[in-house]
């Protein structure tokens, strides 16, 4: 009987041990996961497909922690690294949340729940170019005052802080931690330094917390919006002053945290670099040595040889726009690899990124030559283009030769002959003949 017993208890509480592990086990998963590193968001459903997307969105998330980019989903190159989320993951797991709506109708959903691997997202943020935010950060203490009109100013402390909810929840997701004071009589009293913005007073009582930085606030009520003040600190500095206004009181005390992660990021972000593409090998630089000269010879052909004044030919001149896609881009690495190698070839102007698809990538290329010239070009750079299609092309208008006027014939001067030089020599002058008695008798 008595073993009987023991092996009723021993099946009674062998369970309850399990569960007790297990619960452990959770909880201490849950201290060790870096809230930088982990993201929670809405899904559909646990299925593959939405779990993927939701691993997707999640890292989203994270990078944008970790780099303090808020367009990070914006970068092209990023897509088949979002789509291979789950190799960057430790875990994941599903929640179930309630909701409301506007009308405060309660609602139920699934959540999804991610842990990254740290060492591998900083991995990702190198290749990728991406800036860095290091770790650790700034933990701001927030000294927040509300006035809503009719109870006067207040401080929101730790034991109030789901007036501060949205505050907490914004710092947490764009990667910093605020803190509350704790609301003891002598802080409570500062709220109306808050009002007045003295960061002496504040400073002074902030020591005991032995912080470097502080975010005061000060929210309103202005008819029926509301408006808040804001003030980032950091070692006596103010690094950002800003206001924000907006009916919803929680988007405004929520925009401290928004404003706080701009400042820190702002200062000590560290600005990412572009990966190099991998040097080429001997034989695609005899390759592209080749395609040099064969594009020389061309342009020879077409323009009459070195003389400038004969440019125009269209094989040159001939400006298109091409669309190329690329398969087998499954990493950045990958990503910048063609995009180094298209940009290495000559009459290459630019290359935009258009598009990510499963495993690739589509480009508009813009090109100065003919685009059967490029399309060489890109084989010889060992690229394998997956479909190529020309979108503009445009050559410069022909310009008229220069009117060739006739030369203006000046009319030759007459020629005056000199008149010939008069003698200086005196006129000889030839005496009158003398009158005799005779004539002067008949006369």
């Amino acid at each position: 009987m008595v073993v009987r017993l023991s092996v009723l208890n021993r099946a009674r509480i062998v369970p309850q041990i399990a569960l007790i592990l297990i619960a452990m086990f959770v909880a201490s998963f849950a201290l060790a996961a870096d809230p930088v590193y982990t993201a929670e968001v809405r899904v559909k459903s646990q299925s593959a497909a939405d779990t993927q997307n939701g691993m997707a969105r999640a890292l989203i998330q994270v990078l944008e922690r970790v780099s303090g980019d808020p367009n990070v989903k914006s970068r092209p190159y990023l897509g088949p690294e979002l789509k291979n989320a789950k190799a960057l993951s430790i875990s994941h797991d599903f929640v179930q949340k309630e909701g409301r709506s506007a009308a405060g109708v309660p609602s139920f959903g699934t959540n999804i729940v991610v842990q990254f691997d740290p060492n591998k997202v900083r991995a990702l943020v190198k290749r990728s170019g991406l800036q860095y935010w290091p770790e650790p950060r700034q933990q701001p203490l927030a000294w927040i005052v509300v006035d809503d009109g009719q109870h006067g100013p207040r401080l929101v402390s730790y034991t109030e802080r789901d007036a501060a909810r949205s505050l907490l929840e914004r710092g947490q997701m764009r990667g910093i931690q605020v803190v509350l004071p704790k609301g003891n009589a002598a802080e409570k009293a500062l709220a109306g330094a808050v009002v007045r913005k003295d960061l002496r007073a504040l400073s002074v009582a902030s020591a005991a917390y032995k912080g470097d930085s502080q975010l005061v606030g000060y929210i309103k009520r202005v008819g029926d919006e509301w408006e808040g003040r804001w003030t980032f600190i950091e070692r006596g500095k103010i690094l950002k002053d800003w206001d924000t206004k907006n009916k919803d009181p929680f988007e405004v005390v929520a925009a401290g945290g928004d404003g706080a992660a701009d400042a820190l990021i702002r200062r000590y972000a560290v600005a990412g670099f572009a990966p190099k593409p991998p040097p080429m090998t001997e034989e695609e630089l005899a390759a592209l040595e080749t395609q040099k000269a064969a594009q020389a010879a061309a342009a020879a052909e077409g323009t009459g040889g070195d003389d400038p004044s004969l440019a125009g030919a269209p094989n040159v001149s001939t400006t298109s726009v091409v669309r190329e896609t690329f398969n087998n881009v499954s990493n950045s690495a990958d990503y910048m690899s063609v995009m180094g190698k298209l940009n290495q070839i000559p009459g290459v102007k630019s290359v935009t990124t258009v598009a990510t698809t499963q495993g690739g990538v589509v480009v508009d290329i813009t090109y100065v030559g003919d685009p059967s010239a490029l399309k060489a070009a890109i084989a010889l750079q060992g690229l394998h283009s997956g479909g190529s299609k020309v979108i503009q092309q445009s050559s410069p208008p022909a310009q008229e030769p220069p009117k060739q006027e006739a030369p203006k014939v000046e009319p030759a001067p007459a020629k005056v002959e000199p008149a010939p030089a008069k003698s200086a020599e005196p006129a000889k002058v030839e005496p009158a003949p003398a009158k005799t008695p005779s004539n002067a008798n008949n006369g």
